[in-house]
């Protein structure tokens, strides 16, 4: 009897370490602090709203690639988009100047936790992580996203989700484009 009792005990035991094992390897995994995310969300989900959000993707995308393309590692690349949060600002209000809206802009860079993106096989796991968030209006719309450190972006987004998205490297061929074109002039 004793040793059925023990034996109850030990699997007991083993159990619950073998979860606090699995707990605690989970969690470190939540901790995604080697990229930097950008999100560029729209104030709301109105099209025009949708359709200006775009274009201050292409100013943002623009002003960053020459800036990116003479980082070499992670901190390089986070203290550089932690300085251009100013510059950052005021392209996007003149942006949505020149378009006909009247709503500001909020630009931060912070740890945040985003839900599991798995595209055409691509997984970007559920985690923390480093973000620089610029928020037109209320941004409460639909937003656009990247990964500016490494430099991956998701192109190809529909109206109704991302089933249609595939993954590609835009900004690192818009650095590798704008390096060319340096290097010829």
């Amino acid at each position: 009897m004793k040793e059925k009792i023990m034996y109850s005990v030990l699997a007991v035991f083993c159990i619950i370490l073998i979860f606090l094992v699995n707990f605690t390897i989970k969690g470190s995994e939540s901790q995604n602090i080697d990229y930097i995310r950008l999100h560029i969300r729209a104030n709301s989900n109105d099209q025009n709203d949708q359709n200006v959000k775009y274009k201050v993707k292409e100013a943002v995308v623009s002003y960053l690639t020459p800036k990116l393309a003479k980082c070499n590692d992670f901190e390089d690349v986070f203290k550089t988009v932690d300085e251009a949060k100013p510059d950052l600002e005021r392209i996007c209000k003149g942006e949505l100047r020149e378009h006909g809206f009247v709503y500001g802009v909020t630009v931060s860079l912070h740890e945040e936790y985003f839900p599991a993106r798995n595209y055409d096989g691509y997984v970007l796991d559920e985690g923390i992580y480093n973000a620089l968030i610029i928020s037109l209006g209320t941004g409460h719309g639909d937003n656009w996203w990247c990964v500016i450190y490494p430099p991956l972006c998701f192109i190809g987004a529909d109206d109704k989700g991302y089933d249609s998205i595939k993954y590609k490297s835009k900004i690192y061929e818009l650095i590798q484009q704008w390096t060319k074109e340096k290097n010829k002039n």
